[in-house]
């Protein structure tokens, strides 16, 4: 098959203006001049004469003559209709790869926002308790990439061709690992535990191209040193929704944040997703970041890694 040197096809001069808009390709397509490569012909669309009062129009023998463009990463599917004197000419442009967040947390779901690159939302529906906390008491590390892979299958089988992105974050403290607290004794225990302590924050990343079968895998912690707050800091705090969601059963940019002293390591990835990893991440599988993340993330949250 014949491919184009440039994205953009040529048309006749009497293709005067078009413009296709679809709900899954927002930018504006303008196709221009006289000819138009297909796979195996030039399509003769018409040329202008010399004089402007003269036009000799040819017949398009092929009333749907289909254009392939050189297929572009992360663009949708859309088919173009455009009349040529008596001639349609229909062109298609390859699909589009999405990218999939499979993930539910707010704060992953604004956190992805920044990069400034167009996802989808699949949450998946993967049960964390059905893969045992003992197996990995010395693996913390496996265990939540273990944790990251599981959630990410079902949602690839959902999106074959696309880029799957799913995360996992615990809290450990000596052989412990703690993950979201299930009622609110449980986040009482927890944060109980971790008072006074310095105690490590995991998350796992998982990310597969459906389309190349390339993955990438990253296991990024932090050390959190918590401060020795009051028993009544503590009640106020888990009387309020924000524990019950969250590894720990706290959130460093939430409320509980007046109860950490430091952090070696990524902010973010305390937070649940440490995104300048992910965006080394998403480049290494050619997707491009054109955003300054340092100023921007910094600017939201005050955070500088």
């Amino acid at each position: 098959m014949q491919w184009f040197s440039s994205p953009f096809a040529r048309f006749s001069a009497s293709c005067t203006r078009f413009c296709c808009v679809s709900t899954r390709f927002s930018s504006m397509l303008v196709l221009t001049s006289s000819r138009v490569r297909t796979g195996v012909t030039t399509a003769e669309m018409g040329e202008k004469d010399a004089t402007k009062n003269k036009v000799e129009k040819k017949t398009v023998e092929k009333h749907n003559r289909r254009v392939m463009f050189i297929k572009p990463r992360f663009f949708c599917i859309t088919t173009i209709v455009i009349p040529s004197y008596n001639a349609l000419i229909s062109v298609t442009i390859s699909a589009m790869q999405q990218i999939v967040l499979a993930s539910n947390s707010e704060r992953r779901k604004e956190m992805m926002r920044w990069f400034g690159v167009p996802f989808i939302i699949d949450p998946s529906d993967f049960d964390e308790r059905s893969i045992p906390v003992r197996d990995f008491e010395d693996d913390p590390e496996g265990y939540c990439v273990t944790i990251a892979e599981c959630k990410l299958l079902p949602i690839l089988d959902r999106h074959p061709k696309d880029l799957v992105i799913s995360a996992d974050t615990i809290v450990v403290l000596g052989d412990t690992i703690y993950g979201k607290p299930k009622d609110l004794d449980d986040a009482r225990a927890i944060l109980r535990a971790l008072r006074g302590t310095t105690h490590q924050v995991y998350c796992g990343l998982r990310m597969t191209d459906g389309e190349t079968g390339e993955s990438r895998t990253e296991v990024v912690r932090s050390d959190v040193t918590f401060s020795h707050f009051s028993d009544e800091a503590l009640e106020k705090y888990i009387a309020t929704s924000e524990p019950y969601d969250k590894a720990g059963g706290y959130a460093l940019q939430g409320v509980a944040g007046s109860f950490v002293e430091s952090v070696q390591g990524s902010e973010t990835n305390v937070v649940g997703f440490p995104i300048f990893i992910v965006r080394d991440m998403l480049e290494s599988l050619g997707v491009p970041i054109h955003v300054n993340l340092e100023e921007s993330v910094f600017a939201k949250t005050g955070f500088t890694s």
